[in-house]
């Protein structure tokens, strides 16, 4: 919920915010991403699709580095603990995480900046926003300025 709030936030221009407008909460600016404000999916799915296609239209780029899937989906499992006979849901096996950062920043440098230095030389990226803490990190700020001058980097 936060994350399309705060997607959708970037998306549009916001009124001020009074007790008649929140911009958060049930009849809130932004209530249009979230179950309390459209109980209904397909009228959810709708305003986030317009979320996307605004940040687009702004030049907003939402940045994630890395060209494959660092989560790959699988099955769910449980098992009962041993400690107090509770089931539990098994955690998935992931990479190793020593190996996230340099996938990251492999990635970056042979594919994702290139493509970033691209679009913001045909002048469609304004603003540039990495996906995670992770990314940020892996990445860092002088990276993105390099490849984005002029853009918006938070």
């Amino acid at each position: 919920t936060q994350f399309w709030q705060l997607l959708a936030a970037c998306s549009r221009e916001l009124a001020p915010a009074t007790p008649a407008t929140p911009v958060v909460g049930p009849g809130g600016q932004l209530s249009d991403v979230l179950k309390l404000g459209s109980p209904r999916l397909a009228d959810r799915l709708a305003a986030k699709f317009r979320v996307m296609r605004d940040l687009k239209a702004r030049g907003i780029w939402l940045l994630d580095t890395c060209v494959v899937g660092w989560y790959i989906p699988q099955a769910t499992y449980y098992v009962r603990s041993a400690r107090n006979g509770e089931v539990q849901r098994k955690a998935k096996e992931r990479p190793p995480k020593r190996c996230k950062t340099p996938a990251l920043t492999l990635s970056w440098e042979l594919y994702t900046k290139h493509v970033v230095r691209a679009a913001a030389a045909a002048g469609h990226l304004k603003a540039l926003i990495p996906i995670g803490a992770e990314v940020f990190a892996a990445i860092g700020l002088d990276r993105l300025r390099a490849a984005a001058p002029g853009a918006v980097v938070p």
